[in-house]
């Protein structure tokens, strides 16, 4: 090997947990805010409620420490998460939406879209702030965040009655 190709490889095997990271973090975006969708949609119509929070909580309730064994930074998580989801979810929160009702085969209430992308911008704003300072948030914080989510969706809901 030269000397390119020895530097080359030293940097890609630096880099690779965090390219791993970047990847599995905004792979799980979409998914977390389907269930997010779920959660603050269908509540506990159908008794699913804690199953929802125990997947939003496997899907993303820790990170690894990364350079410096320091966790990701809000910025970065930020960039992952919400800046990742007004791309391409929140633009099409109405498609989302028809397809998760195809996929549970359910009906929703009349919903206001704005309100629903406001509050899984707050979860994920919540979420990046406690993960890129503990490293990791417990399954109570979450289902007590998804309850503040479900009131505040359902409060912003009687305003726009």
């Amino acid at each position: 090997m030269n000397l390119y190709e020895i530097i080359k490889y030293n940097l890609l095997e630096i880099s690779t947990p965090l390219a791993i990271f970047k990847y599995n973090t905004t792979f799980k975006t979409y998914e977390i805010s389907m269930h997010l969708l779920k959660c603050l949609l269908i509540q506990d119509k159908n008794d699913c409620l804690e199953h929802w929070e125990h997947k939003l909580y496997t899907l993303l309730h820790s990170l690894p420490r990364l350079k410096h064994n320091k966790y990701p930074s809000y910025k970065m998580l930020k960039s992952l998460t919400i800046d990742y989801l007004k791309l391409d979810f929140i633009n099409d929160i109405d498609n989302n939406i028809a397809d998760m009702c195809e996929e549970e085969n359910i009906k929703v209430p009349p919903y206001n879209g704005e309100s629903l992308c406001k509050c899984i911008i707050n979860y994920y704003d919540w979420l990046a702030k406690e993960l890129s300072l503990k490293g990791s948030v417990s399954f109570q914080l979450i289902k007590a965040e998804i309850n503040n989510l479900i009131y505040e969706y359902n409060n912003s809901i009687m305003v726009g009655i």
